[in-house]
């Protein structure tokens, strides 16, 4: 007790309680469900039956503050489990159900199996903030009874019928497609229109990988660093859940906990506070009131293996979608939250260290900052407990991978999070030459696309620049249907002019959405020149202005260029300062 006194004296002066705060909000409603093929050709695509184990996973980690159900299908889909409060019953009659999973049915009727797991979701709408993500596996093709017309015609009926009614219902859609028979082109178009995530495998052996993947893309969970295969329990947690993947033939896993007491499985069977599940590449020990201190254990490292926690003390970040597009600005704000309440005292916050890795598609090394609560360096406002920055200028078409790690004296926090980014333009732009009294110009005709898209309250805006001259903002109006319309000034018509397009809306599935276009060319109309009035003399010849302004863009550029490397510099500056004052507070 003595070697736990400095740890609650520091949770004493900052604040810090052992329980819920007072006035503790709610956490927003959870649910997964489950939908696992169990059509013929698994015998051939999964023969060992891999799909069993792979969900007993998926069971083991969904965390006692939601609702989860499971549905097989085939010829017709049938509940393996009753969509329900994830509690130990629960789970419990989970594992057993598992052992159902078979391969015999004829068909396989991906429409009738998504209908059935929405269903009740349908007849009610969902509660702001509401998670709702379904987890799809498949190996095969729609097959429903019929010919190939039908199965063709129910394919397509998913497409232009469900797809909506899932976006409508904000049912997220994760999709995984088992070896190259499955329809991977509509598995992965279900999780781009539903913002689910999507993943291809061959082998059925790597299903609990990506069972893990995608739990951890559907339902976050709060998890410590394990570094080496050790990691630092705080006092806040109330249970730990160690999942570690390891190789059948090597040597049983032993856990040693800060009192050097190790055990492995067979000692967990006598112990009240420990529960080990184990199958044959992985193990699952979930322990309660862990004790505060270093743990080790000792078994094979793996990068897929995880310390998840149930805690008081959240390390959490506002909500970023499993899928965005090449094009939109993404802002991400991390905080800490006690009891459900962000943590703002400005005590506390001083001696916390926020690191943020990114993994950026096309760029070899991982970028790395430290995010701050100063109102500096993407940061909106010092001390409000947030601590913000901007992802990226805009996304590039790829897999962004996100790890953020909180480290302070007395605990640590880690948080993954991956982000699909797709190469789609959701704007669709046309241009039309007009002829206005002034001479050529042109319409541009701007429709988002509805596939992805709320036309509902967005708005359209544009910076147009002619070839020469400086950015000006403009907005389109509205006109009938999703037409969004630009005309422009035909006494610039005889320059190439350049328009870049802005969409701030959200998408269909509700997610707001801050999104920028590839620019449009749009060339140099040919115009007349104007006829000087009578008794005007013919125009003498003047100021080259192309010449002009070639050296006014010159200039324009050259000092543009300057007060980047000053403010670029600047910034550095400010980064160097903070980061030394960062370690001056952790020494």
């Amino acid at each position: 007790m003595q070697a736990l006194r400095p740890i609650l004296l520091i949770m004493v002066l900052l604040g810090l309680s052992a329980g819920p705060a007072a006035g503790q909000q709610p956490a927003p409603s959870s649910e997964l469900r489950l939908l696992i093929d169990v059509s013929g050709s698994m015998k051939r695509t999964d023969p060992h039956n891999l799909r069993a184990p792979a969900m007993r996973l998926l069971v083991g980690l969904l965390p006692e503050t939601g609702r989860a159900g499971a549905w097989e299908f085939g010829t017709r889909p049938r509940t393996l489990v009753e969509p329900g409060a994830v509690t130990p019953a629960w789970k419990s009659g989970a594992r057993r159900a598992a052992d159902n999973i078979h391969s015999r049915a004829q068909f396989t009727d991906i429409g009738a199996a998504l209908e059935a797991a929405i269903a009740d979701w349908e007849a009610e709408p969902a509660d702001d903030g509401a998670q709702r993500n379904l987890v799809l596996l498949s190996d095969g093709m729609v097959d429903v009874p019929g010919d190939d017309a039908a199965d063709a015609a129910e394919r397509q009926r998913i497409i232009d019928e469900l797809v909506p009614r899932l976006q409508a219902a904000r049912v997220n859609v994760h999709t995984v497609a088992l070896s190259e028979e499955a329809d991977a082109e509509l598995l992965e178009l279900l999780a781009m229109r539903t913002d689910g995530a999507f993943r291809a495998v061959d082998l059925a052996r790597e299903l609990e990988r990506v069972f893990l993947h995608l739990f951890e893309q559907s339902t976050p969970r709060d998890t410590l660093p394990l570094e080496g295969n050790r990691l630092k329990v705080d006092e806040s947690v109330s249970e730990l859940t160690l999942l570690i993947f390891r190789d059948p033939d090597a040597d049983p896993m032993t856990i040693v906990p800060p009192d050097a007491t190790r055990f492995g499985r067979e000692q967990a069977a006598e112990m009240e506070r420990v529960r080990w599940f184990s199958e044959g590449s992985h193990e699952l020990v979930t322990i309660e009131r862990p004790a505060a201190g270093e743990w080790l254990i000792e078994a094979e490292m793996d990068p897929d293996n995880r310390a998840m926690v149930v805690t008081d003390l959240r390390l959490q970040y506002t909500e970023l979608p499993n899928r965005a597009f090449a094009g939109e600005q993404l802002d991400f704000s991390a905080y800490l939250s006690e009891g459900g309440d962000r943590i703002t005292r400005e005590a506390f916050l001083n001696l916390v260290s926020l690191e943020l890795v990114e993994e950026v598609p096309g760029v070899a090394e991982p970028r790395s900052r430290f995010l701050k609560d100063f109102g500096l360096l993407g940061d909106r406002k010092a001390g409000d407990g947030y601590f913000d920055v901007e992802l990226d200028e805009q996304l590039r078409p790829g897999r962004l991978a996100l790890e953020l790690q909180a480290d302070s004296p007395t605990f640590e926090r880690q948080a993954r999070h991956e982000i699909a980014v797709e190469a789609v333009e959701l704007l669709d732009t046309r241009l039309v030459t007009r002829e206005a009294q002034a001479g050529s110009a042109y319409r541009v005709e701007v429709r988002p696309d509805t596939r992805y898209l709320a036309v509902e309250g967005a708005e359209v805006s544009a910076s147009l620049v002619v070839e020469g001259g400086e950015p000006r903002a403009l907005r389109l109006e509205r006109e009938a249907g999703d037409v969004w319309v630009l005309e422009t000034d035909p006494a610039h018509s005889d320059r190439p002019q350049t328009l870049e397009l802005h969409f701030v809306g959200k998408t269909r599935m509700g997610r707001g959405i801050d999104y920028h276009a590839p620019p449009v060319s749009l060339p140099a109309l040919a115009s007349e020149p104007a006829e000087p009035e009578p008794g005007e003399p013919p125009s003498e010849p003047g100021v080259n202005w192309w010449f002009a302004g070639g050296i006014a863009l010159f200039t324009g550029l050259a000092l543009g260029v300057l007060a980047w490397w000053l403010a670029r510099r600047w910034r550095r500056r400010q980064q160097a300062q903070l980061d030394n004052m960062t370690e001056a507070l952790q020494s």
